[in-house]
Parts: C-alpha cells; structure tokens; sequence
C-alpha cells in the first residue's frame, strides 16, 4: 500500500489526480444519494424484462452450482 500526504503517480487505483480523485467521489456520492432516494434506476425495466424473456432469469447462476458436495 503506498501512503502518503500527496497523491503519488501510477498509484494502484490509476487515479492519482486530486481533482479526478474528488470528482469521483462526489458522483459516487450524489449517486448513492438519489437511489436511496428512489430518484435513479440502474436498470431500465422494459431492457431487463426483455433480457429475462429471451434468456430466462439465469437464477441458475446465483447458487454454488450442481456439483456434489465435499464430505
């Protein structure tokens, strides 16, 4: 982990520019904020009802699969 009092370039995160840094987290922020607030899908409805009726709900996918089980 790098530490330090200033934003060190080629960091992990690859972001390593105060302004970019902030902006991110005001978006991530307000975001979190107006779906919390039923103000934001992230999904639109009539996409993701399509998707279900051409694929099915791949619920199937959700679980730890169908192999046996380790005793």
């Amino acid at each position: 982990a790098v530490t330090s009092a200033a934003a060190v370039p080629g960091c992990q995160t690859g972001a390593s520019h105060e302004g970019d840094i902030a902006a991110a987290a005001r978006f991530a922020v307000e975001t979190a904020k107006a779906y919390g607030g039923g103000r934001l899908d992230f999904h639109d409805e009539a996409e993701f009802a399509a998707l279900v009726a051409r694929y099915g709900p791949l619920a199937h996918l959700q679980t730890l699969g169908n192999a046996p089980r380790e005793s």
